[in-house]
């Protein structure tokens, strides 16, 4: 039988393009055309926050951030997303989302919990099975102890004196290393207390500081001259929280307990400050202060002091306008066998500088810097001592060029 194709033509067709289809799922019966679209955080950044935050309004300066690091749909996007979900099901304020920087990448601890299938403290038979099974930062329990350690090194661990269910109470996962700046001056408190957070030394002796005894926290500063007693391990009722940061619990502690130090400092030496001359310095819309001891924290903001205060060793202050100050900065950053147990905290330009990754600094502003290593290579992480759930790349000319001076602290437990 012969067919004959003359009269028919024949169109080519374009193969098709089954990417655009692939957040397709059907949502019919068997003879039903019925589909519809998966919406995922890259389509609509805006609404995927919203959708989640009532308040989300009130972050409208900072959301354009979060928005473009989410529709890049890449790893940090993604672990981004994560913790916007997890904070709406936790019932999170969305303060953790403000003063975020230029091309934010969240807290590698912060992933790392949110990643965690169990976040549950481990307990161990021994001090050396947990030092097999965990890694440096790691909190944990031995058997037969009341209260828990730190591995701090590869064959270090540091035992505490607070236990399993008092460490969950002040640092909690993941909420334990997101840490906003709320109505106060304390960002270089802040960005101390998030340098030592990030680093497993810094970590462990942020901890030593507290002790359970009687159902009451007690918190003693490394060079302080008070003990700080929490009753029932709470902060003190007509605690003025609007002075404290959005924080977990023991960093408002910390906080709180570092403006009484402040103001028995202040008693000692005669120079009694009183809360009427403390508001008449406010402007008059401003919330007026309730304890003489937060407008204190707020006045006297020195990272240096705040840093020997924590116990740190070897403090140096690096004036970035010297040569000599600039190489003291390079040579602590790229000391491969010292920069993991110190910290660096900068104090920004007392005007706003532009960096090469876009970033505008807030003048006179604290800032972390943490060197780690990727593929062999230092590499710089900045923090915005407002906000410890995220850091932006910095690199050395911005670091040298954008900053009046940085404090180097060594970590010594």
């Amino acid at each position: 039988m012969n067919i004959s194709l003359s009269g028919l033509n024949f169109k080519a067709v374009e193969p098709i393009n089954c990417k655009t289809f692939s957040n397709l799922h059907f949502m019919g019966q068997f003879d039903e055309d019925k589909f519809e679209k998966d919406e995922t955080f890259a389509d609509d950044p805006m609404g995927y926050i919203k959708g989640r935050f009532e308040d989300a309004e009130k972050m409208a300066k900072y959301l354009p951030n979060v928005c473009a690091a989410l529709s890049k749909n890449d790893g940090n996007s993604k672990n981004i997303a994560a913790l916007i979900d997890y904070a709406a099901k936790h019932h999170m304020p969305s303060d953790f989302m403000m003063d975020l920087l230029n091309n934010p990448k969240l807290n590698p601890l912060v992933a790392e919990e949110l990643r965690a299938k169990d976040v549950e403290i481990k307990t161990f038979k021994s001090k050396k099975e947990a030092i097999e099974n965990s890694k440096t930062g790691d909190v944990f329990s031995i058997a037969d102890d009341d209260f828990i350690s730190i591995k701090t090194q590869d064959s270090e661990v540091t035992p505490l004196k607070i236990t399993p269910e008092t460490y969950k109470k002040l640092f909690p996962p993941v909420e334990g290393k997101v840490t906003t700046q709320n109505l106060s001056s304390d960002c270089y408190l802040l960005g101390v207390l998030n340098a030592m957070m990030n680093n497993p030394k810094g970590k462990a002796k942020i901890l030593s500081m507290f002790e359970e005894k009687n159902g009451n926290i007690y918190l003693n500063f490394e060079n302080g001259k008070l003990e700080h007693e929490f009753k029932d391990g709470n902060l003190p009722e007509g605690t003025d929280f609007l002075r404290l940061a959005n924080a977990p619990l023991g960093i408002k502690m910390i906080e709180y307990a570092y403006g009484d130090e402040l103001e028995e400092k202040s008693l000692r030496y005669g120079e009694e400050e009183t809360l009427s001359h403390a508001n008449s310095m406010l402007p008059p819309y401003y919330p007026k202060y309730l304890k003489v001891a937060d407008y204190l924290r707020d006045k006297n903001g020195s990272i240096g002091n705040f840093m020997q205060t924590m116990g740190l060793k070897d403090i140096e202050k690096c004036n970035l306008i010297t040569l000599n100050g600039q190489n003291k900065v390079m040579d602590a950053l790229y000391d491969l066998n010292g920069f993991e147990d110190k910290i660096f905290v900068a104090a920004s330009n007392q005007t706003p500088t532009k960096l090469k990754n876009g970033i505008t600094t807030k003048p006179n502003h604290a800032y972390v810097i943490e060197p780690y290593t990727e593929d062999k290579r230092i590499k710089f992480r900045l923090y915005n001592s407002s906000n410890s759930a995220f850091y932006s790349d910095i690199n050395l000319g911005d670091i040298i060029n954008s900053f009046s001076r940085i404090y180097i602290g060594k970590i010594t437990n």
